[in-house]
């Protein structure tokens, strides 16, 4: 593509937003609207240029540094374009949308390009993903499930419900125990779940492994609702997660999900039970020895 040549992303889209190739022949992303500019400052990998053109309108162009995040930056722009069509952002809103969205993309942004989630946590992650499509959202719908999500938040809880709760161990097959890395994972005046999602380390070799980037693109063609998309976006975005070829190789085979009721009598610590000068405790429980309060296999 020439330099300088821009083509617009969406006839439908409320916004005039366009993707191509600036004058330096940096991939880019150009939003021109008549919203009052405010200031955006530009990282190591993403050159943020605005000014007011001659028709009066102001123009906003995030261009490509570094080709080597080339991925990332696609990820940006479909992030953004997506997200400002679903909420029908306004024109008045436009300039302030983009700028505040780019900022949720900067610390992504700062980070070298494969510089990717470990293994442990996308084994934990898409085991949190799987609870969603297989247990939740049939239950809940797409919207309350998505809202219902608190892991990538890093609350104590993986789904915080109404007057209950489900706290998701993504473990190998071949493990007896699981950690409970805090008291507050379990201590709850209601009663709440543990799902054990069994998850061993596969490989391209076996047609029916899971990669993070193959169970986001089945999700996002699986939730109807937009509103739904862009929360499951969102929250992906906060945990550090964005399209990497890398991910591919990091694959897992599903073997089941194991549902065990929490309840009073379940073995576990609560706050009150311990001295105040106690500030963490971490600790394991077996799970031959939760049998009994097990509801259940998927």
């Amino acid at each position: 593509m020439k330099p300088d040549t821009f083509t617009r992303v969406k006839p439908s889209h409320n916004l005039d937003i366009y993707r191509g190739v600036d004058a330096f022949g940096r991939d880019a992303l150009l939003l021109i609207t008549s919203s009052s500019p405010i200031p955006a400052k530009s990282s190591k990998s993403i050159e943020v240029g605005s000014g007011q053109r001659t028709d009066g309108k102001f123009s906003l162009m995030f261009s490509l540094r570094d080709a080597g995040y080339k991925d990332m930056f696609d990820c940006f722009c479909k992030d953004i374009i997506s997200s400002s069509d679903i909420q029908a952002v306004a024109d008045k809103n436009a300039y302030a949308f983009f700028v505040n969205r780019y900022n949720k993309w900067a610390a992504l942004f700062e980070k070298a390009p494969n510089d990717i989630l470990s293994p442990s946590v996308i084994k934990g992650l898409i085991g949190e993903i799987l609870v969603l499509k297989n247990i939740l959202i049939p239950q809940l719908g797409e919207v309350p499930a998505l809202e219902s999500w608190m892991g990538p938040l890093l609350s104590p809880k993986d789904f915080i419900l109404d007057k209950s709760w489900i706290e998701v161990k993504t473990i190998s097959s071949s493990i007896e125990n699981i950690q409970i890395s805090s008291i507050e994972q379990l201590d709850s005046v209601y009663d709440g779940q543990i799902v054990v999602v069994r998850l061993d380390s596969s490989n391209l070799a076996d047609p029916t492994s899971i990669s993070i980037n193959g169970l986001f693109d089945e999700m996002v063609g699986l939730l109807q609702n937009p509103v739904a998309r862009n929360l499951f976006e969102e929250k992906l975005l906060g945990i550090g997660y964005c399209f990497n070829q890398l991910y591919d190789n990091v694959r897992f085979s599903f073997k089941k999900m194991e549902l065990y009721k929490v309840t009073p009598d379940f073995p576990a610590i609560k706050r009150e039970s311990i001295p105040p000068a106690i500030l963490q405790v971490e600790y394991n429980i077996s799970i031959p020895a939760i049998e009994k309060f097990k509801i259940g296999t998927l």
